[in-house]
């Protein structure tokens, strides 16, 4: 049996946003730490604050995206340069579309449509009503099939429920993505 002490890029639990002290620190970790990144200290503040600008505190995208930049920088001596940021941008998104296209294994296509076209006019954290989100899902099916369309998204974690009761994307970048992935109708 193999016990690791960190987060491993494929792994998948659902952890709580970081708040943004913790967030930056567990970043420049990665590039410190991990692989011995030292005396670019202008650079490294630059780096740390563009990597916790994508991955917004969530545990998820700073793992994938804080693997990326350590693999990337062990292979150029832990130089950051602009051309390895421009690879880790790269990595980062793919890293990012992976984990939603695992997140959102098993939903229907239909379900991440009718939510991408919800999203599409609106702007990122939006509070919906959760009427207004299961009459998305509801759309020429059962009452019994629009339920489990909607309890399906809320258990994928696509939906969360904010303090007001009403629903919102809980990552930034989920909310691009499934706007991204909807087809045209």
């Amino acid at each position: 049996m193999r016990l690791a002490s960190r987060f491993e890029h494929s792994c998948v639990v659902y952890l709580q946003r970081l708040n943004p002290k913790s967030a930056r620190n567990v970043l420049r970790d990665y590039l410190t730490i991990s692989r011995q990144v030292h005396g670019q200290e202008k650079e490294l503040d630059r780096w740390v604050h563009e990597l916790d600008r994508r991955t917004h505190g969530w545990p998820a995208h700073i793992a994938g995206w804080g693997e990326d930049a350590a693999e990337i920088l062990r292979g150029n001596g832990g130089q950051l340069t602009a051309e390895a940021w421009e690879s880790v941008k790269a990595a980062g998104r793919e890293s990012n579309k992976e984990y939603y296209n695992a997140r959102a294994r098993g939903t229907r296509t239909r379900n991440l449509d009718a939510l991408g076209r919800l999203l599409k006019n609106n702007e990122r954290h939006v509070a919906l009503p959760e009427a207004e989100v299961t009459a998305c899902l509801a759309n020429d099916r059962s009452k019994e099939d629009s339920e489990q369309a909607f309890w399906h998204v809320l258990h994928k974690g696509m939906l969360a429920y904010t303090d007001d009761g009403d629903l919102e994307v809980p990552i930034p970048s989920m909310h691009d993505w499934l706007v991204a992935a909807t087809r045209s109708s």
